[in-house]
């Protein structure tokens, strides 16, 4: 994906009562050396190997807490990145899992942690020692944590899902120096939209792409337009490419926002292209001003006539999105200024329909400053 890896955020997904509780607490002790670390830990326990509780905070940052904490608590009350327990030996840590019955982390959270321990110098072990597989039961509500791949209830007996089901949102993040790159992803039962990132240094290649719906191959074909995308040539060049790529063997069509940023001190500037309807917009603190407001919506990539229209601008703020993000502007740039620790949930909610529901998949690209 990238040099830089994308950590899904993951929500407090255990009691309320204990979240409000939480809040009265002090949030777990950064650490940000093998110094920070072993003081800490000794802090906890002066024996020999001191098992912590800890989480990787929405910065990125490692936070420990005596074993018997709540990880909420840890975390100040916010999302994480990761969450578990450490065995810490001096300035290592010698074991870690992702045991978490408050946010029931995937078990690739790994990443998340291994990255934050690398970035504060702290020797690790090359992955969890035992990783832990949790569900949320869709008949009663129970979180359960899997033993030996069994997929059933503990609690009324019911299937449990094959894959991990705490929210249908898919919000990941990395950092690129002080800035945040977050990316949300929301499907529907049509699954179209498709994503790819990679983060380079101070340069993000970045493309978005949304398969035609009710057409052959929509999603196959926004997942090629993607990928095709991510390869180093002008934006404009690489959408041309997908468009005769999947046109030679009529594979689909599909939109496509593909864009190079580069990230300065305090701006970010923009070099791009679009065809199709998703769109590009930069957000400052008072405006919002879209990027591809001249593209053509059709016809799509694929089709082998596509119009490109590249573009070019420069800002604080970068939203991209597909046409499933279809809130009014000044909707959009609030959830981009204000969304804070909400922010990937914010952007969906902002389109649900009252009954909960989405009209259509929902993905977006934030590059943000802290």
């Amino acid at each position: 994906m990238s040099e830089r890896s994308l950590h899904r955020v993951h929500r407090y997904v255990g009691p309320p009562e204990i979240a409000a509780h939480a809040r009265t607490e002090p949030a777990g002790a950064a650490i940000t050396s093998g110094e920070a670390l072993e003081r800490v830990a000794r802090t906890l326990d002066r024996r020999g190997v001191v098992t912590t509780t800890y989480v990787v905070d929405l910065d990125g940052v490692l936070r420990i807490a005596d074993r018997s904490s709540e990880h909420v608590a840890c975390a100040g009350g916010r999302p994480v990145l990761a969450a578990g327990e450490l065995e810490v030996s001096g300035s290592r840590v010698v074991s870690a899992t992702n045991l978490s019955t408050g946010y029931c982390p995937e078990a690739g959270c790994w990443s998340a942690l291994a990255e934050a321990l690398d970035r504060a110098g702290i020797a690790r072990p090359s992955a969890f020692a035992h990783a832990f597989e949790m569900r949320r039961c869709v008949a009663c509500g129970a979180r359960q944590v899997t033993k030996d791949g069994e997929l059933e209830c503990v609690e009324c007996g019911a299937a449990l899902a094959a894959r991990w089901n705490f929210d249908a949102v898919r919000w990941r993040r990395a950092w690129c120096g002080p800035w945040m790159i977050d990316v949300v992803e929301a499907p529907t039962s049509r699954d179209e939209d498709r994503v790819e990132v990679a983060i380079e240094s101070d340069r993000v290649r970045l493309a978005l792409s949304d398969g035609a719906g009710g057409t052959a191959h929509g999603a196959s074909a926004a997942l090629r337009v993607a990928r095709i995308a991510l390869d180093r040539e002008d934006p404009a060049t690489a959408i041309a490419r997908a468009d005769a790529a999947l046109a030679s063997v009529a594979s689909g069509e599909a939109t496509a926002v593909v864009i190079d940023v580069e990230l300065g001190a305090t701006a970010l500037t923009c070099r791009g292209a679009s065809a199709g309807d998703s769109r590009a917009w930069i957000v400052g603190p008072d405006r919002i001003d879209e990027l591809t407001a001249t593209q053509r919506r059709k016809p799509l990539v694929g089709s082998g006539r596509a119009v490109v229209a590249p573009f070019a601008g420069g800002g604080p703020s970068l939203l991209v999105a597909s046409d499933g993000l279809d809130a009014p502007e000044s909707v959009l740039a609030r959830c981009v200024r204000e969304g804070g620790d909400a922010l990937g949930w914010a952007l969906v909610d902002a389109v649900r329909l009252p009954s909960g529901a989405l009209r259509d998949d929902v993905s977006a690209i934030v590059i943000r400053r802290a």
